[in-house]
């Protein structure tokens, strides 16, 4: 019974620690800090080990390697309809991923949207000079709200205007959000649910955070039918569809795409523009290399 009572404890102190460095945006560094004591291969959870090995690590993710994804991406979609990220079937992935090639191939993007991103790359730019020259600026602000209005047109077929305004809207303040609820969700998924019921308005934003991510997503898919197949980038994936009697994409399917790309789009990408010496004194001559960044990002998986 105390080699039992240890293991459960273990496993509690565990988790709060993963939790934490959640919170805090210390994960990864939590992470490579075990492997850096216990070496390439380290059990973080009871059913999650985290893997520091090259080539392992492509044994596991190639094509055909009989590896698929875990219990937790379908766990984490909580019942909804999964999109392509968090489709476990290998042949339903692949179905999905051809009916959206077309939309997002390099030419697809620079015929549609090079202009939209370019403008808002430019802005965004010259924002971040405005704030330097009067002391400092924070960049990562500025390319937030730059990735949100990029993602904004691509999906809705108009942008937010946070560029702008200069400022967070409600939709940035449901997506981060929707950050923590889903760090939650993932590390101590029964206090995630346990929190909803408090008499507190923190937790309940945190539950809400998905429903209202989902009404941004229903206004874009919606918005596909707009001025031909470049109104946003749903029309494209459902003019796909519509050539392929075999496979039907269901608006919930469609839907479920655009929550995908909302969240995807405004928060990893962030990271695509920002590199070492890509400084606002050189903004001029790397706005080519920065589009060329952030269309390879879009188009990557």
């Amino acid at each position: 019974m105390s080699l039992l009572n240890s293991a459960n404890a273990g496993y509690i102190i565990a988790a709060l620690c993963m939790v934490f460095s959640a919170y805090v945006s210390r994960r990864m560094h939590y992470v490579h800090s075990l492997h850096q004591k216990y070496g390439s291969f380290v059990r973080i959870s009871p059913i999650e080990v985290a893997i520091a090995d090259p080539e392992s690590f492509t044994a596991i993710h190639k094509i055909g390697s009989g590896f698929t994804k875990g219990p937790w991406y379908s766990e984490v979609i909580d019942g909804r309809e999964p999109g392509i990220v968090f489709i476990t079937d290998p042949k339903e992935h692949a179905v999905r991923r051809r009916l959206f090639s077309r939309a997002f191939t390099s030419l697809s993007l620079r015929e549609n949207w090079e202009l939209v991103v370019r403008e808002k790359v430019e802005l965004a730019v010259d924002r971040i000079r405005a704030d330097a020259l009067k002391g400092k600026a924070d960049i990562l602000k500025w390319w937030m709200l730059m990735t949100t209005d990029v993602i904004a047109h691509l999906s809705f077929g108009e942008s937010f205007k946070t560029l702008e305004l200069g400022e967070k809207s409600s939709y940035i303040h449901a997506l981060e959000m929707l950050f923590t609820a889903s760090m939650f969700r993932r590390e101590v998924p029964w206090l995630f649910y346990l929190a909803q019921y408090l008499p507190f308005q923190y937790p309940k934003e945190l539950a809400n955070a998905g429903h209202i991510i989902g009404e941004y997503a229903s206004m874009a898919t919606s918005s596909r039918k707009g001025n031909g197949h470049s109104a946003n980038l749903f029309s494209n994936m459902q003019a796909a569809s519509d050539e392929k009697i075999e496979y039907s994409l269901t608006p919930e399917k469609l839907q479920s795409e655009a929550t995908n790309l909302i969240v995807a789009g405004s928060d990893c990408r962030i990271g695509s523009p920002i590199r070492p010496r890509h400084t606002v004194d050189r903004r001029r001559g790397q706005l080519g290399a920065l589009f060329r960044i952030i269309v390879a990002s879009l188009t990557c998986g």
